[in-house]
């Protein structure tokens, strides 16, 4: 668990498994159950939780980038609370049976990465209450979705500078280092 000032965020250790090919690529593995809890008094509750997580891929240290990712995600559960300054109160409860996701990348001709990506999700549910605001009632909505499919794509991603602005980060970890 990590505790910043009143903000306190816990969850399962994310455990997988690297396995180095020789060829500079790395082979990744992953089956688990995972939840994570972020909880700030007053201003949000949060838990999001899933049955299973597993996945594969092969990261390619050349490229800096994963060359192909599978993933499933089982049985997941977001339930949110929502406290806004002046007291109003927002929830959600959302459910999804199963997310698939796939990705392939190459090196770009002109440099970076280009990247293909696919998800699916199946029968998610959504319901969330809403506090009146300006003139709006409370209101209630659910909805439901069957399925759902996202397709994308991005040409020339940098992940050489990314990291490098996350590794900067990571070494900056609070406001007066970063200044």
């Amino acid at each position: 668990a990590l505790t910043e000032g009143k903000v306190t965020v816990s969850g399962t250790p994310f455990v997988f498994t690297l396995e180095d090919k020789g060829d500079g690529t790395w082979a990744y593995a992953q089956d688990q159950a995972f939840s994570v809890e972020i909880h700030a008094p007053g201003a949000l509750d949060m838990t999001l939780a899933a049955e299973k997580l597993v996945g594969t891929g092969t990261f390619d240290a050349g490229m800096m980038a994963f060359r192909e990712v599978s993933s499933t995600l089982s049985g997941f559960v977001l339930d949110q609370t929502v406290t806004e300054p002046g007291g109003a109160v927002s929830t959600t409860h959302q459910t999804v049976a199963e997310t698939v996701f796939t990705s392939q990348s190459t090196a770009a001709d002109l440099g970076g990465v280009d990247n293909v990506f696919a998800m699916t999700a199946r029968d998610s549910v959504q319901a969330m209450t809403m506090p009146a605001s300006d003139g709006m009632p409370a209101m209630e909505i659910t909805y439901s979705v069957a399925r759902s499919i996202s397709e994308g794509s991005s040409k020339g991603y940098q992940p050489e500078a990314v990291l490098a602005l996350l590794a900067w980060v990571v070494a900056h970890p609070s406001e007066a280092a970063m200044t």
